[in-house]
């Protein structure tokens, strides 16, 4: 898999007109899109996609570039998780774990806390994992204790990417 060839920061200019973290057309490419249109459409991982000069961006790349006139990181954490909010003040880099630390609990969680499962039908595990390593927090009475040790675990290895399961805006 060869590396996706990115617009310059020129090219993009051209064609869109970028305020506050949502990109407007400035330029017709089809009869479908109008000057002063929002661009781009949402795909079904919450991601603003802008297609043009026959290539599909997501919009945080294109940020990306216009912000650091480079091209962008591998990956990009939205800060406030909301995939869609492409203010620059919402974007950074990030490796794969730090971006994964920033993500909410799982979908089939049961225990309504990040990092928390159950343990022998009584108590509580808190457990981790960053940079490939899964670290054993402890076994806790209740799961509002062993959140709390993921908590305090998670701000110690992950600092600002620390999230608890959170829902963003």
């Amino acid at each position: 898999m060869g590396l996706k060839k990115y617009p310059s920061r020129l090219e993009i200019l051209e064609y869109f007109d970028f305020r506050n973290g949502v990109f407007y057309w400035k330029k017709l490419t089809t009869n479908a899109v109008k000057i002063g249109d929002e661009a781009g459409i949402r795909n079904d991982k919450g991601y603003v996609i802008i297609s043009f000069k026959n290539c599909s961006y997501r919009a945080h790349k294109l940020v990306w570039i216009l912000e650091h006139n480079e091209p962008p990181p591998d990956v990009i954490d939205h800060i406030n998780r909301c995939r869609w909010d492409n203010r620059p003040q919402n974007l950074r880099r990030a490796s794969r774990s730090e971006n994964a630390m920033n993500a909410g609990k799982r979908s089939h969680n049961s225990s309504g806390f990040k990092g928390v499962h159950k343990h022998n039908n009584k108590k509580w595990r808190a457990q981790i994992r960053f940079r490939n390593k899964r670290y054993c927090l402890g076994i806790y009475e209740t799961a509002h204790e062993a959140h709390a040790a993921y908590l305090k675990a998670a701000k110690k290895i992950a600092g600002n990417f620390a999230n608890g399961g959170k829902i963003g805006i």
